[in-house]
């Protein structure tokens, strides 16, 4: 039996007993509401699957420990301004002009990643994917074993990028996803900062941690605020805010979660309530489909990513009560019937995939496998956990988004 069958078997039996466990004292916003305090109770109670997900965090979480901070000033080439600490990436899917000599301005190749755009001695993007990762997978490992290793390794990256003078990166984006010989930066960059937010909204396993010196954990909440009014209010912010397609969806899941964050419950209400007609009823089509996705080179690859930020608005909505989940138009779009559409082209084996994707994925587990998980019990469907059963061996995360997807 595949593990995560296992896993899901055994979830299920033991949710009903789940004792209640302590609150964390700040909110992360991940997960749904109580979904990590009823795991950690299911490790206690010595269940055999969720122990197994446990090690494989605690030893990847192991393997950050003695790697060096990560730091916007580890690259080679400054921006414009020549300021080190300056975000810089480049966008992924644009090449040399073969019909230039110096090749500028590059040219647009969807769905092909230019290699340039992840060296870095020159962009910033590879190191904020990997920021984002570490400190997830630190905050689990505290969460769950209250070891303060892990606390002080996190405390130790958050001091890096957030709080010193020297290293830590300058609250904005302007820089982010240019284009040689065309732009310093564009507001598509603003998809970049998913990374940051995500980095930020794990410091909440820490504020506990002895690791913090004092000032420190006020500091970085100075930068997470006056970066989050930037993503807000700066130009473009509002431009990305405005693209109908996963940007836009991806942007509002952003905001939402700094909101969250720093304690702006308006507005993420307020961007909560404009999802149901800005982005379900806009992008989700009577059967399902997608088509600002599906008009992609990737368009599996993107139907499934712009799925993953509408669930990530569904479960950030529950905790001021907005419930997107369930959230219909008159004439049926849902994220349901999206989930429903593309079932078939996930299952074991696989239904064609009848539009575009230049990257193969006929063998590569479904990026929204534990979005299957949470919607299995949401929506009672149990189609989505029998496909969902028929994977195993995720990447560690998403292991434990599958385990904690189960309440």
């Amino acid at each position: 039996m595949k593990f995560f069958a296992l896993l899901w078997m055994s979830v299920g039996l033991v949710a009903a007993e789940v004792a209640p466990v302590p609150v964390m004292t700040s909110t992360y916003y991940g997960y749904r509401p109580g979904a990590l305090e009823k795991t950690k109770a299911l490790i206690a109670q010595g269940d055999k699957a969720a122990l197994a997900v446990l090690k494989s965090l605690t030893k990847e979480a192991d393997k950050f420990l003695d790697d060096k901070p990560l730091t916007v000033t580890d690259k080679k080439v400054a921006s414009p301004t020549g300021d080190i600490r300056d975000y810089v990436s480049l966008a992924p899917y644009y090449w040399p002009n073969p019909k230039t000599n110096d090749g500028l301005p590059y040219i647009r190749k969807d769905g092909e990643v230019n290699p340039e755009s992840k060296n870095p001695d020159f962009a910033d993007d590879t190191r904020v994917l990997a920021l984002a990762r570490r400190m997830k997978t630190l905050g689990l490992a505290y969460y769950f074993t209250g070891d303060e290793k892990y606390g002080a390794k996190a405390v130790e990256q958050i001091r890096v990028w957030f709080v010193d003078e020297k290293t830590k990166m300058n609250p904005h984006m302007k820089f982010s996803q240019g284009v040689r010989g065309e732009s310093t930066g564009r507001f598509t960059g603003m998809m970049d900062g998913r990374h940051i937010s995500m980095a930020a909204d794990a410091t909440a396993f820490f504020v506990n941690s002895k690791a913090w010196k004092a000032g420190e954990r006020e500091a970085a909440e100075v930068w997470f605020k006056t970066f989050f009014e930037w993503m807000l209010k700066g130009e473009l912010g509002k431009a990305e805010g405005e693209s109908k397609n996963n940007h836009g969806t991806h942007y509002d899941a952003q905001i939402v979660r700094w909101a969250l964050h720093v304690g702006q419950t308006d507005v993420a209400k307020e961007f909560l309530e404009r999802a149901k007609e800005k982005r379900i009823a806009l992008q989700i089509e009577l059967d399902g489909k997608q088509p600002l996705e599906l008009s992609r080179t990737n368009s599996l690859s993107y139907s499934q990513f712009n799925l993953k930020a509408l669930t990530s608005l569904a479960i950030m909505g529950e905790y001021v009560g907005v419930d997107l989940w369930n959230y219909k138009t008159k004439d049926g779009r849902c994220i349901a019937i999206a989930l429903d559409y593309l079932l078939p082209y996930l299952d074991v084996p696989r239904k064609p995939w009848p539009y575009k994707q230049i990257v193969p994925k006929k063998a590569e587990v479904p990026e929204i496998l534990p979005e299957m998980r949470m919607a299995s019990i949401l929506f009672k469907k149990v189609e989505y956990a029998a496909v969902a059963a028929k994977y195993d061996d995720l990447p560690t995360i998403s292991k434990v988004d599958y385990l904690v997807g189960g309440f």
